[in-house]
Formats: structure tokens, C-alpha cells, sequence
């Protein structure tokens, strides 16, 4: 039995409704979305011109974007002492294919950043390389938290080789002073040993 009225189907239209293209709204969100991420993300196009140089790397490097915007990335970042960046993209332009890799940049402070980077290439709608993409991550704080658990290491290791120390140390002096405490007791009942000048 049917415990639900019978419903009647919807009526369909017969036309065609028409989807405007969303490309350039998509476009246009990406382009902000790059801008605005907390990931490290740079574009140039194929002759290594900057495209896009987004907050999270002017934050990590200080050098600002809008400032390197249509400047050579290899020249631009030679300026700041690091060029590393430049040199993977520029090899991703030539060889069309994606690398992962470390590279340094300029840090904000004037140190030098680390940083870890999947660098692709951009295809266009024929398929074909357009511009080189690398988005990446901060290592500078890791490499930093990996050296301080290294110098821990190390001092724990120091800490462990002198508690060894101190006991192969302590153990020959402990039967030492427990003889010598037990000289003097034994010498008051023998009485004197002869042949010490006793007077």
C-alpha cells in the first residue's frame, strides 16, 4: 500500500536557458585568491617576467610586489642577493616540466628565507606553456625549530657523557674512601705495625 498521495510530475520548459560563461569572474577570483593566500606564490611568464608576486611573499621577503610586477624575477631578485627562485622558474620555462625544490630567498629582516616550492608550468586553452606558477611554504621557522632540537640533542648528549663520567669516577673513589675510612679502625685494634716509627 502507498502511504504518500501520488504526486504530479513538474511541468518542463522546452527552452533552452542560457549559462553566461563564468571564465572571466573565475579568472578574476583566482587572480585575488593567489594575491591573497597565505601560501608563497609567484608567476612569470615565459621570459621570466613577473606576473603576479602575492602578500605572503612580500611578507616573507620584503620585497614588495607591485614593485617587481613586469621586471625580470632574475634580475629583480639578483638585487636583493638571491636568485634562486628565478633560476628554477627560468629552468621550468625552458624544460615545460614541474620541479619541487628548496630555494633561498631574501628574508625580510636581511637574513636569508628557506623556502620549499612546486614550480608547473601555466598551459593555455591550446595546451601550450603560457607562463611558469610556483607556490610554495615558509622553511624558515622549521629550519629553525630543527636546529634548536638539534642543539638539544646535543647538549643531552653532553649531559649523558659527563653522568657516565662522573660514575666510572665515582665508583674506584667510593672503594677508596670506604678503605680509608676503614684503615684507621683496623690499625687502633692490631695496635701499632711494626717497623713504623712509632715513638
Amino acid at each position: 500500500t502507498d502511504l504518500m498521495p501520488a504526486r504530479k510530475p513538474k511541468a518542463t520548459s522546452t527552452k533552452a536557458t542560457r549559462v553566461e560563461p563564468a571564465w572571466p569572474n573565475l579568472a578574476t577570483g583566482l587572480v585575488q585568491m593567489m594575491a591573497e593566500a597565505d601560501v608563497l606564490i609567484a608567476m612569470t611568464d615565459l621570459d621570466g617576467r613577473v606576473v603576479v608576486w602575492n602578500r605572503a611573499l612580500t611578507e616573507l621577503t620584503g620585497c614588495v610586489g607591485s614593485d617587481g610586477v613586469s621586471k625580470n624575477l632574475s634580475q629583480w631578485l639578483t638585487a636583493f642577493g638571491v636568485r634562486d627562485l628565478a633560476d628554477i622558474m627560468g629552468q621550468v620555462a625552458t624544460q615545460r616540466e614541474p620541479l619541487r625544490c628548496e630555494v633561498r630567498l631574501p628574508g625580510a629582516s636581511g637574513s636569508i628565507a628557506a623556502a620549499a616550492f612546486s614550480v608547473l608550468p601555466v598551459r593555455g586553452h591550446d595546451g601550450m606553456p603560457v607562463a611558469v606558477m610556483a607556490a610554495g611554504h615558509d622553511l624558515t621557522a622549521l629550519r629553525a625549530l630543527q636546529s634548536q632540537v638539534l642543539h638539544a640533542e646535543k647538549l643531552a648528549t653532553v649531559g649523558q657523557i659527563a653522568a657516565g663520567v662522573a660514575h666510572e669516577i665515582g665508583n674506584p673513589l667510593a672503594a677508596i674512601l670506604g678503605y680509608v675510612d676503614i684503615l684507621p679502625r683496623g690499625r687502633r685494634r692490631r695496635g701499632p705495625v711494626a717497623g713504623c716509627g712509632t715513638a
